[in-house]
């Protein structure tokens, strides 16, 4: 099985995030609609508009919702800027480059995962003025995981589940660290199979086991349900 996903959270730039995410899909929509509308050998403007078609296909791929068109154009045109000053941005420090990358990504999932444009914009409001009290019902269940919430039960931490702005930072403060310390696993196995295969499969197995001991009671929805 190739590689699909190379550490994208890791990326200084949005050129450099597309050819880690998503890899056998950038290939596809590269090879069989980028190259054949002209790819960039028809000057800048020609390649500015393929790349925009490529994103806005893109997101109505993923569903057929106003979101994720507006997420594949969001894309489409920050690819595009960053194509467009590219030398620039490279003077940046790799640090913030990095931030800037990064942010922007996760604020593009929120229209990837909100029901509607009101409400992705209603979240990104409330992250702009850092308001993390409790969201509309409808809103809540964009970032309700059952699973944590059971899971800090079963620890003796249920009090922290009605804390939103703590458990907001904690959240926040185990993602960078996640991708910042993130490893290929793919590649690690490859690299170390034997010693893998005696050792981490047996605790990745038991994760496994006890996360879905977890979700047991719950229904999980499929993030291509939409489309």
């Amino acid at each position: 099985m190739p590689l699909n996903f190379n550490l994208p959270y890791q990326s200084y730039s949005f050129t450099e995030f597309w050819k880690k995410w998503h890899i056998s899909l950038t290939s596809f929509l590269t090879k069989y609609i980028y190259i054949p509308l002209g790819g960039n050998r028809r000057g800048k403007v020609v390649m500015y508009t393929n790349t925009m078609i490529v994103f806005f296909i893109s997101g109505f791929w993923h569903g057929a919702n106003y979101t994720f068109i507006i997420w594949g154009l969001i894309h489409g045109t920050i690819l595009c800027m960053n194509k467009l000053l590219n030398e620039k941005f490279n003077r940046i420090t790799p640090a913030l480059r990095w931030i800037i990358t990064f942010g922007i990504v996760m604020l593009c999932w929120v229209f990837f995962r909100s029901n509607n444009i009101n409400d992705a914009i209603f979240i990104i409001k409330k992250i702009m003025v850092c308001d993390f009290q409790p969201l509309d019902v409808s809103l809540t269940n964009l970032i309700h995981f059952p699973e944590i919430n059971m899971l800090l039960s079963f620890i003796g931490l249920s009090k922290m589940i009605e804390h939103t702005e703590l458990m907001f930072v904690i959240a926040i403060l185990l993602i960078f660290l996640y991708v910042m310390i993130e490893k290929n696993i793919i590649l690690e196995v490859k690299e170390n199979f034997i010693k893998f295969k005696k050792y981490r499969f047996v605790f990745l197995y038991c994760f496994m086991g006890f996360w879905s001991l977890l979700n047991m009671n719950e229904v999980v929805t499929f993030i291509y349900e939409m489309f």
